[in-house]
């Protein structure tokens, strides 16, 4: 049972993945609204909504589009958090709870991560710009190491979480 719940987990994954090269900015609202929103919140700057394009903040000059939406990064965390939850839990009510709350759970970590992304870019990127790195190197740069940030700091929340359910559940039983 525990390999065809993992099979399942890969094949949304993928069916995702493939969702994801066809879908449009609308499609992707749901991540680009909320962390355009965040960004407004931290900057102060406001933005507008171009259809089919996302939200652009003039006083920036950015937009925040399909590929700045995050939707690889959420893949990726629920897909991570998924398994790991799914592996490292005992008993089935944790294991379908975990499967139904890591969703939600990886949602708000990637809005968190996104917005961090863009806002560390937005801040930090004109003082790093020089002649030996371009300004898409160091966005890119940004995002890889507040991803990976995120990642592993969710990861290991999570599994502290899991060890803590884990010795309760232990100790009660005793």
């Amino acid at each position: 049972m525990n390999i065809l719940i993992l099979i399942i987990i890969g094949a949304v994954f993928i069916g995702l993945k493939f969702w994801y090269a066809s879908a449009g900015t609308d499609s992707l609202a749901f991540l680009l609204d909320t962390t355009a929103a965040v960004v407004r919140l931290v900057t102060g700057c406001t933005s507008r909504f171009i259809e089919g394009q996302g939200h652009y903040f003039s006083q920036l000059d950015m937009i925040i589009s399909k590929p700045c939406s995050g939707f690889n990064f959420l893949l990726l965390c629920s897909l991570m958090l998924s398994i790991h939850t799914f592996i490292s839990m005992d008993r089935t009510i944790w294991k379908i709870a975990s499967i139904s709350l890591v969703p939600l759970l990886s949602l708000a970590i990637t809005i968190l991560a996104n917005a961090s992304r863009i806002c560390c870019s937005v801040l930090l990127g004109p003082l790093m710009e020089s002649q030996r790195f371009s300004a898409e190197t160091i966005h890119e740069s940004i995002g890889v190491f507040c991803y990976l940030a995120f990642l592993i700091s969710s990861f290991l929340i999570t599994d502290k979480l899991i060890s803590k359910i884990s010795n309760n559940e232990c100790s009660t039983e005793s």
